[in-house]
């Protein structure tokens, strides 16, 4: 599928959905793996006879997989060869998106269609995975996930998903991937007493040989609380409990969770903000283009320093911020705050990475959503390369597992906004009434 600024068009998608709709019946059988859309092609694709996933006879029958050997990886699953005929690079596509909905604090609709949120428009290629992180989320958790589901497409399907408080995480990956996957596993910790409001929920798993952790954080607010934002830090890293016992095989062994993968992902709204006055913040916005507004801001940026010191996130690389603050705004606007508090414009809202060994992720695109404005904060993507390494079968496979409910609910309903696309595209009859 072609991506027109970052978006499949209109008419594309429709074609795809006149291939695949037949697919998208919600009386499918539940035993039917070929109901749940897994034969869904994209438009413009051409039928084969042999198709990269349909192995020849030798194949199956030299494969052993579960039974294979997981000291060298050859022959199994997860092993050196299927790596290289799933991913000839050895390398995989991520993209995190970290959000404050600001959902729960005032009655603030988000938008049906998420679109610009998956697919933002300086964004060229879909990755194979999308890890969705959300705070102040919504109470209609599984409207939320739906909603989701309909703006990525058939492609992809809700690999797994966590809630805690407001809080969420949901991670969607191509379809073909999820038999390569170890089971998921979820944790959370909260840092504000009582409330759930702040704190970290997680995720982690095996693609092949290579652990991931991903984590969505909402660490407390207001200029001065550095400190409090660090404890916050710093008790999440002590408080989540990932990977669970007996289902460890193929994580590294650590007492620091952050040591136990080989890559994670941390992004969320982390509340670090700019120590400088709201007038001089005005002044550096008025006075330099937004690729070079952090560049003279990054020596009161209170996040970079406490990293400088050693207090937190220490172990963490960020892309390049060549975007504007994204907090915080008015609501439905592009002006910064106005209220009585005026507070100062920041980059509250952050996607960091680690690596066990320098240079497995590279950052490709690190930007803000600014077409979202329904929040005080805008949405922050980034795209990453992973490199990733074979594994072996011994691992507890998730075979399969995904959402085959919020599938289906969601691409039914993105089928039914294209169809009324394509009714309200139809030339109307002239009512004109021609005289002989």
């Amino acid at each position: 599928m072609n991506l027109q600024n970052g978006k499949p068009s209109d008419d594309e998608l429709y074609r795809e959905y006149e291939l695949a709709g037949n697919h998208l019946s919600s009386n499918a059988s539940a035993d039917s793996v070929s109901n749940c859309g897994l034969h869904l092609r994209p438009a413009g694709s051409v039928p084969s006879i042999r198709s990269v996933y349909t192995p020849r006879q030798n194949d199956v029958k030299s494969k052993s997989y579960l039974v294979g050997s997981p000291s060298t990886g050859c022959g199994t699953l997860l092993g050196s060869k299927e790596l290289s005929r799933i991913f000839p690079n050895h390398s995989v596509n991520v993209q995190i998106v970290t959000w404050n909905m600001n959902c729960p604090r005032v009655q603030q609709k988000y938008p049906e269609d998420l679109s610009d949120l998956i697919f933002p428009s300086s964004m060229n290629n879909s990755p194979s995975i999308f890890a969705i992180c959300l705070q102040e989320i919504p109470p209609e958790k599984q409207e939320l996930l739906v909603r989701l589901q309909a703006a990525i497409g058939p492609q992809h399907v809700l690999f797994s998903h966590a809630f805690h408080g407001t809080l969420a995480l949901a991670v969607f990956i191509s379809r073909e991937l999820i038999w390569y996957t170890s089971v998921p596993q979820v944790s959370a910790v909260t840092t504000r007493t009582a409330v759930r409001t702040k704190g970290a929920v997680a995720m982690c798993f095996l693609l092949f040989g290579t652990s991931m952790l991903f984590l969505s954080s909402h660490f407390k607010a207001s200029q001065d609380r550095v400190n409090m934002r660090v404890q916050d830090y710093q008790d999440v890293v002590t408080s989540l409990n990932l990977p669970k016992i007996g289902l460890s095989r193929g994580y590294r062994p650590s007492e620091n969770l952050l040591n136990r993968f080989d890559i994670v992902f941390w992004a969320g709204d982390l509340n670090f903000r700019i120590d400088r006055s709201r007038a001089v913040m005005d002044n550096v916005l008025r006075s330099y283009r937004p690729v070079c507004t952090y560049d003279n801001l990054s020596g009161a940026d209170q996040l970079t320093n406490v990293q400088a010191q050693g207090r937190a996130f220490q172990t963490f690389e960020e892309g390049r911020i060549k975007f504007l603050p994204t907090y915080k705004f008015d609501l439905d606007s592009t002006v910064y705050d106005t209220s009585d508090k005026q507070r100062v414009p920041a980059y509250t809202d952050r996607i960091l990475y680690k690596t066990r060994k320098k240079g497995d992720v590279t950052c490709a695109n690190y930007d803000s959503i600014d077409s979202i404005r329904c929040s005080d904060h805008r949405p922050v993507y980034g795209v990453y390369s992973v490199v990733l390494k074979p594994g072996c079968d011994s691992i507890a496979l998730a075979a399969g597992l995904f959402h085959r409910d919020v599938y289906i609910a969601g691409n039914q309903r993105r089928a039914l906004r294209f169809d009324l696309v394509r009714k309200s595209r139809k030339p109307t009859k002239s009512k004109v009434c021609l005289l002989q």
